[in-house]
């Protein structure tokens, strides 16, 4: 069984937000605000009941002076981390058995190494959304789709894109040994 994959590209106001299940896009938001992250986050008490759940939130990396905006980012993919720690820490409330949630911290370096693209010349956020699309069918009208016949990623826009990429590093992480999925989220660290 697979599982729910909710993943985060944190901003200083709006964030991009995916919720992922068996390679599709379920929910792709490229501008949720804090509130809708959160109410999203919580489901994962409800989304458990079915399967396991992944929680990463994409961890900031500053390169020389960090100002106020990437110093806010950072606060609040902090925020978001805690969060999705209490719910992992949270009990069924009526006693059932539930699935685990795994929470995720990583860095661009590590989502960029995981999809194969930490090489790519150029921005980081097109490198993304390409390894996306080729790995969704190999070109925008067979992963994006339209309207009339979506394809698996309709949707994903702008922010939402990075927010995949996380998803899917993570998954590919956990599959290939380079995240443990059980390790408690200061070890994932990598300097």
């Amino acid at each position: 069984m697979s599982p729910i994959a909710i993943a985060i590209d944190p901003g200083t106001r709006t964030h991009g937000l995916v919720v992922y299940r068996d390679r599709l896009a379920v929910i792709a938001d490229p501008k949720a605000d804090t509130s809708d992250v959160c109410s999203i986050l919580w489901s994962a008490h409800i989304l458990r009941r079915s399967r396991p759940v992944i929680l990463t939130v994409e961890r900031i990396s500053a390169m020389g002076i960090a100002g106020n905006d990437v110093v806010h980012t950072a606060e609040i993919s902090a925020r978001f981390v805690e969060l999705a720690h209490r719910i992992a820490a949270d009990p069924a409330h009526d006693g059932k058995p539930v699935h685990p949630v795994h929470v995720y911290w990583l860095r661009r370096r590590q989502v960029l190494a995981m999809l194969a693209v930490s090489g790519a010349k150029g921005s980081k956020d097109a490198a993304v959304r390409r390894a996306m699309i080729e790995e969704y069918g190999g070109t925008k009208s067979i992963a994006v789709g339209t309207k009339a016949k979506p394809g698996p990623l309709y949707g994903v826009t702008s922010h939402a894109w990075q927010a995949l990429g996380l998803a899917r590093a993570t998954i590919i992480g956990r599959m290939t040994g380079q995240i443990d999925p059980c390790a408690p989220i200061t070890t994932q660290e990598t300097t």
